[in-house]
């Protein structure tokens, strides 16, 4: 089985509580996340810091972004997430339009951003 790496900005409410939701319902194991700016993402951006609104995901030979890295995370989760797939069919172009204005605007969306302790299994899945 493969495992996927999830880079996503750690200031961000948003992506702080999709990356708790991956972690919580990865019950295969597939996923591991970092944030974007930590020091185990220097070796895959090469020291840069990718000025991407996005999460990215890196199956092991390409780096996915926008829309469909969501869609891809969520093919890879179990049910109901899966069910989400179905925004495939809409063209990326329009998935993608409105993947970056919720992006640009996520730091405005209320949600508290709180931090998680997490446990044994948890800590394991994610990348410092």
């Amino acid at each position: 089985m493969e495992n996927y790496i999830v880079f996503y900005d750690g200031f961000c409410p948003l992506c702080n509580m999709f990356v708790r939701l991956v972690l919580k319902f990865d019950k295969q194991n597939r996923f591991r996340v970092t944030a974007i700016n930590s020091d185990y993402s220097v070796k895959y951006f090469k020291g840069l810091i990718p000025d991407v609104d996005s999460v990215i995901v890196y199956d092991g030979t390409k780096f996915i972004v926008l829309s469909e890295a969501v869609i891809f995370i969520l093919k890879n989760l179990p049910l109901p997430f899966k069910i989400l797939t179905i925004f495939k069919i809409i063209p990326g172009m329009i998935r993608d339009y409105f993947y970056k204005i919720i992006a640009r605007n996520r730091n405005k969306i209320p949600l508290k951003n709180y931090c998680i302790i997490p446990d044994a299994k948890m800590k394991q899945k994610i990348l410092f």
